[in-house]
């Protein structure tokens, strides 16, 4: 059975945990001491990782083009969570087709849209063969 899980590379897994703990309202299901905290949540999995000291700066935190999209039932909610936690809100929310939306960072400046509304498209799971 094929598996995917974002993994997201962090510099402080202690500070990351917790803030993905406090975003997400669910503890890690799997952590394996001080490199990896894993999450499940209705069935899509988050993997954050400590890279190794000699492999830190091939991971550091880059503005790039992907955001960590989570769907939340109060948008309002969710922003002071990422503010109590230690993020940043960098947008007013605005509304689209589904709902409401804002940008947000998480502590190392990992790019987040907060989104609530109903998801744009639903996936059926894949059938086996």
């Amino acid at each position: 059975m094929l598996t995917l899980e974002m993994t997201l590379a962090v510099q402080n897994l202690v500070a990351m945990q917790a803030f993905y703990t406090a975003l997400l309202g669910s503890d890690p299901q799997v952590v394996w001491g001080d490199r990896y905290a894993g999450f499940q949540i209705y069935g899509q999995r988050l993997g954050l990782f400590r890279p190794r000291g000699e492999e830190r700066d091939r991971w550091r935190s880059a503005q790039g083009a992907w955001s960590l999209c989570l769907y939340v039932p109060d948008l309002e909610a969710a922003c002071q969570t990422v503010l109590a936690a230690g993020g940043q809100i960098e947008s007013a929310a605005i509304a689209e087709t589904y709902g409401r939306e804002c940008y947000a960072r998480d502590p190392e400046g990992n790019r987040l849209l907060l989104c609530q509304g109903e998801p744009p498209v639903t996936l059926p799971d894949p059938q086996p063969a």
